[in-house]
C-alpha cells in the first residue's frame, strides 16, 4: 500500500530509493543473521523479509512525514474511516488471501521440486529461474510503477483503459521477447562455461522455463488491473486456479514417475497457458484488443528469427565458442531493436528511462 501511495502522487524517485534501501536492509539482515549463528531456514526468511518491510516503510516516513502526514490528517475523520472500511471490505476480505496465495505459488515450484525430486533439481531450477527473471524484474516493475499511475489516473477521470493497457502490452511484447529467447538458447552453453560443468543441467532448465518467464513478464504488469477495477473476486478464483496450475503439474509428473525436465516441460505448458488466459479476461475488462496483441507478439517473433537462426549455425554448425556465439547473438539483436523500434517509434523514448534506472537496478541487486 505505501508504494501503491507513492506511485499515485507520481513520487518515483522515492520508490526507487525505498526499493534500494529495503534490499539492502534484507541482504545486511541476512548476513548479520548469519553472523550471529541464526542460520536456520525460517530464521533467516524472517530476518530477511521484516529488515527490508521496516526499510521501506523507513524511507516513506522519513521522505513523508510533513507532506504525506499533512494530508492524511486533513482527511482523517471518525465516520469517513468507517465508510472507507466498508466500502473497501474486499481488499481484507478477497484480495489479501490471492495475495497470499500468489506469493505461495511464485515460490513452490523450487519447494516441490525439492521434495519430490531432490535439492539439486531446485538449485538448477532457482539458478536458472533467477537469471531469466533479472531482466524481467527490471523492465516489467519499471513498466508497471508508470502504468499504475496512468490507468488509476484515468480511471479515476473515467477516461478509456484500453489504449492504454494495449500500449503497455506491445511494449512488453516487443521488450521481452528477445532478451527471453537469447537467454534460453544460449542457456544450455553458457551456463557450464561461466559457472562450471556442474551447472550445466541449469542451461537446460532456462530453455525450458524460457516461454513461461515470458508470459509471466507480459501478464505480470497487467494484473494491477484487478486493483484499479477493484476486480477482487476475479483476482480471488484466478489466483486459486493459477496456484493449481503452479503446483499440479510436479505432483502429477511425480506420480507419474517423469523426470524433472519433464515436470518441467508439463509446468511451462500449464502455467504459460494459464497466465495468458488470465490476461485474456483482464484485456476484455478493459475493451482491449488481444488479437491485436497477438498478431503483435508473431510479429516480433517473425522479427527475432534471424538472430536465433544466427546462433543456431554459429553453434552447431560451424561450432563457434561461446564468446563469438554471444556476439553474433548481440550483434543480430540490434536488427531486432532496430524493427521493434520502427515499428513503434515510442520504444525509443522507454529504452532512455529504462538506462537512466539501470544504475540504480544494479546497485540493489
Amino acid at each position: 500500500p505505501l508504494v501503491w501511495w507513492n506511485q499515485r502522487f507520481r513520487y518515483f524517485g522515492r520508490v526507487s530509493v525505498a526499493r534500494i534501501v529495503s534490499n539492502g536492509a534484507s541482504t545486511l539482515a541476512s548476513i548479520a543473521a548469519g553472523v550471529v549463528g541464526w542460520t536456520s531456514g525460517a530464521a533467516l526468511a524472517s530476518a530477511r523479509t521484516y529488515s527490508g518491510i521496516l526499510g521501506l516503510a523507513l524511507v516513506f516516513v522519513v521522505a513523508g512525514w510533513k507532506t504525506d502526514l499533512a494530508y492524511v490528517r486533513k482527511v482523517l475523520r471518525p465516520h469517513l474511516m468507517v465508510e472507507v472500511a466498508r466500502r473497501f471490505i474486499d481488499f481484507p476480505r478477497l484480495n489479501l488471501p490471492a495475495s497470499l496465495l500468489d506469493a505461495v505459488a511464485r515460490e513452490s515450484p523450487a519447494m516441490l521440486l525439492g521434495s519430490l525430486y531432490g535439492t539439486t533439481d531446485a538449485g538448477l531450477y532457482a539458478m536458472s529461474s533467477r537469471l531469466l527473471r533479472l531482466p524481467s524484474e527490471f523492465i516489467s516493475t519499471a513498466i508497471r510503477d508508470v502504468l499504475y499511475e496512468r490507468v488509476a489516473s484515468a480511471h479515476a477521470n473515467k477516461e478509456p483503459l484500453g489504449p492504454i493497457v494495449e500500449a503497455a502490452c506491445t511494449r512488453l511484447i516487443a521488450l521481452g521477447i528477445w532478451p527471453m529467447l537469447a537467454i534460453g538458447l544460449s542457456g544450455p552453453q553458457a551456463f557450464g562455461v561461466f559457472f562450471g560443468p556442474q551447472w550445466e543441467p541449469a542451461g537446460l532448465y532456462t530453455l525450458i522455463l524460457a516461454p513461461a518467464i515470458l508470459a509471466m513478464f507480459i501478464a505480470s504488469p497487467i494484473t494491477l488491473l484487478f486493483t484499479v477495477l477493484e476486480a477482487h473476486r476475479f483476482f480471488a478464483i484466478s489466483q486459486v486456479a493459477l496456484t493449481l496450475c503452479y503446483t499440479m503439474p510436479f505432483v502429477v509428473a511425480a506420480q507419474l514417475q517423469l523426470p524433472a525436465t519433464q515436470a518441467l516441460m508439463l509446468y511451462v505448458a500449464i502455467c504459460g497457458t494459464a497466465n495468458l488466459l488470465r490476461l485474456h479476461g483482464l484485456l476484455r475488462l478493459v475493451q482491449a484488443n488481444s488479437l491485436a496483441l497477438v498478431r503483435h507478439a508473431l510479429l516480433h517473433l517473425l522479427f527475432a528469427l534471424p538472430s536465433l537462426v544466427a546462433y543456431g549455425v554459429a553453434h552447431w554448425l560451424l561450432h563457434w565458442p561461446l564468446v563469438a556465439c554471444l556476439a553474433v547473438l548481440t550483434a543480430t539483436g540490434g536488427l531486432y531493436l532496430a524493427l521493434a523500434v520502427r515499428q513503434d517509434p515510442g520504444l525509443t523514448e522507454v529504452l532512455d528511462k529504462f538506462r537512466r534506472r539501470l544504475p540504480a537496478f544494479l546497485q540493489k541487486r
